[in-house]
């Protein structure tokens, strides 16, 4: 987002409010569990990509798929938040035993911005922005706060916005578990540690950074080497994060994300 379009903004009034909200969160942190263990249902698993906010083309997709959620369960990799409309709608979905996911980067920048990071209320908002310039010819910079969480936070409802999060991010740790009939398989955001051990990296504040920002395994840059390495103690892995053409795999990890929400 450039200058221009920052300037256009009530910048100052968001500020203002976020102010306000940093210290109500200082008082209510929003909290990431660091791991679950959850067992397959009698039913189906299903594993579903980065939806950021369009729980709409999940439910289509599990609709016509039959999914029983009285059986089955759906585990999202994480970033149920931003560019989409509907993120309250899909964090809501957590309220439903059907339903579980991992946290994803998107979520951890709403916690932080919601607890006084400028920069993550500037990374919200340039994502906001450059999402609007897929979906529209000329986007207006006042289009910006109807995103779900400038919308949310500027309302007279934040605190009933915060309460919601607070109970979504309460149940999406960092990786979660998955006991099937078939083997053990982890999932989560971005990237796993070399062995798949939920309570030992936990402490190491880097691995918790690649497990929702990792990119070098499915998308590394000219000057990075790429991530390689099978995960121990797991079967597999299934991440996200990463937008690719199609579900791809790198020895025992694979990657779900095609970009679902991209028009």
């Amino acid at each position: 987002m450039d200058i221009e379009t920052y300037q256009a903004l009530p910048f100052e009034e968001i500020r203002e409010r976020l102010q306000v909200i940093a210290a109500y969160a200082a008082e209510h942190p929003l909290v990431f569990p660091r791991h679950r263990l959850i067992s397959a249902s009698p039913g189906r698993t299903f594993i579903a990509g980065d939806i950021h906010g369009h729980p709409e083309m999940l439910l289509s997709v599990l609709q016509v798929r039959g999914f029983d959620p009285g059986r089955d369960i759906c585990i999202m990799v994480g970033d149920l938040v931003d560019r989409g409309r509907g993120c309250r709608d899909a964090l809501s979905l957590l309220g439903d035993d059907a339903f579980h996911s991992v946290a994803g980067n998107h979520e951890v920048m709403w916690a932080r911005a919601l607890a006084g990071s400028e920069a993550c209320l500037r990374a919200i908002m340039d994502t906001e922005w450059r999402y609007l310039g897929m979906i529209h010819e000329s986007p207006e910079p006042a289009m910006v706060m109807e995103s779900s969480f400038l919308k949310a936070i500027m309302g007279n409802d934040w605190r009933d916005f915060y309460k919601q999060i607070a109970d979504a991010f309460g149940k999406m740790p960092y990786q979660i578990t998955l006991e099937t009939p078939h083997g053990l398989y982890g999932v989560t955001h971005a990237e796993s540690p070399p062995l798949w051990d939920a309570g030992r990296y936990m402490g190491d504040t880097a691995w918790q950074t690649d497990l929702i920002w990792e990119r070098r395994r499915f998308a590394p840059r000219p000057h990075e080497t790429p991530i390689r390495h099978r995960v121990a103690g797991v079967d597999g892995v299934i991440t996200g994060h990463t937008i690719i053409e199609n579900p791809g795999r790198v020895e025992n990890v694979l990657c779900i994300d095609t970009g679902a929400f991209i028009p």
